[in-house]
């Protein structure tokens, strides 16, 4: 007959067996599961029923690190509301774990004299026992994953310590995917986006194209009247050099943008007086905004030592004649100054106008790529 010892022994084995066998199957149901959980309060919900099995798992918290703020945030699924809490680096367990890339196991007396010694506070009730595993990726550290109890007759073993690890593998695994989705989700939304910009920049290009086109064929045409007065065929003359240099500047923005896209464009730095530059841009367009019946005002509020900068001419008064013509197009009646100053130690442009303004929603599409705050084409 088998001894008292010996059937203990084979009814040890038998359940460590069993147990081995479950967990496994829980693996595999995780595994096939994540495919369809979405976010951590999916993943909390899932992993708290498949180690039910095993352990007690009521109270289990993932904690996934966010490296641009350098922080760790709890995710709990509590009273059927879904929370995201910031947590500490220090004096939490969490924190502890994640430091120190490995599993902490502790119960009653031990955990009571750890917290002591090592400062922890618990942002919830102090648990009886508590059980932290680190979630280590291929190159980083994303966090960590915690069990705990309340009650004094369910404690944690290296056992329990042995399946958490296998369980926070497979959460690896789980975040890996997630990310990758997610990754994919934002590479398609940029190039949906991008695809849709570039529409709407060909549409507007092929408009400011085809409008001084238009102009230059159509006063070629009167320009061969034979009874045209010297009078408007140098007029009509004028009109077709607007219009040519107004399709040249078109094509130069193309360029220019390209150029930007690929990463080509160059800076060329030249010490510059500002007072001039501004002086410059006056001029350039005092006898357009003289034509639309608006008055160009320019103050440049800088000392003789503040006038000198070292800076692309060419860029700046790119960005500077854009905003002037800008506001000449959109303003109907009233004034435009231009103005140059240091304010907070910064050098601040400011073209301000009496147009039609645009709305606080729009202010920062206006920054986009090939994006208007009115992108249609009979746009006020």
């Amino acid at each position: 007959m088998l001894s008292f010892a010996c059937m203990l022994g084979i009814l040890v084995d038998i359940t460590k067996q069993k147990r081995d066998e479950k967990v496994q199957q829980i693996l595999y149901d995780i595994a096939t599961s994540s495919f369809n959980t979405q976010n951590p309060y999916q993943l909390l919900e899932l992993l708290k029923k498949e180690l039910s099995l095993v352990m007690d798992s009521n109270h289990l918290h993932i904690s996934l690190y966010q490296p641009d703020v350098e922080k760790l945030y709890r995710y709990r699924y509590h009273d059927s509301q879904e929370e995201k809490i910031e947590l500490p680096m220090e004096h939490t367990l969490s924190g502890y774990v994640f430091k120190n890339r490995q599993s902490l196991l502790l119960s009653g007396d031990e955990l009571v004299q750890f917290a002591r010694d090592n400062d922890i506070q618990f942002v919830d009730e102090q648990p009886t026992s508590w059980l932290g595993v680190p979630l280590r990726g291929d190159r980083e550290l994303m966090g960590t994953i915690n069990v705990f109890s309340y009650d004094e007759s369910k404690v944690f073993n290296p056992s329990d310590k042995r399946v958490m690890e296998q369980i926070a593998h497979e959460v690896v695994l789980m975040i890996g995917r997630w990310n990758l989705v997610h990754d994919l989700v934002i590479a398609k939304e940029r190039a949906e986006g991008s695809d849709r910009l570039k529409t709407t920049f060909l549409m507007n290009m092929s408009h400011e194209i085809r409008t001084p086109m238009n102009s230059i064929l159509g006063f070629l045409d009167l320009i061969q009247e034979p009874d045209l007065s010297r009078e408007e065929q140098e007029n009509y003359i004028r009109i077709v050099d607007k219009s040519s240099r107004r399709f040249l500047n078109t094509l130069h923005d193309i360029i220019e943008i390209s150029k930007i896209e690929t990463g080509e464009t160059q800076v060329n730095l030249t010490k510059e007086n500002l007072k001039a530059v501004m002086q410059q841009q006056f001029e350039n367009h005092r006898e357009t905004c003289a034509r639309s019946g608006l008055q160009l005002k320019m103050n440049v509020d800088l000392k003789r030592e503040e006038s000198w900068l070292y800076t692309d001419r060419q860029k700046l008064d790119a960005i500077l004649s854009n905003l002037i013509s800008n506001a000449i197009k959109f303003t109907r009646k009233g004034e435009i100054r231009l103005e140059c100053s240091i304010t907070d130690n910064e050098l601040l442009f400011q073209v301000i106008d009496t147009g039609v303004g645009i709305p606080d929603d729009k202010l920062n599409a206006i920054f986009n790529r090939f994006e208007q705050a009115d992108g249609c084409m009979n746009r006020q």
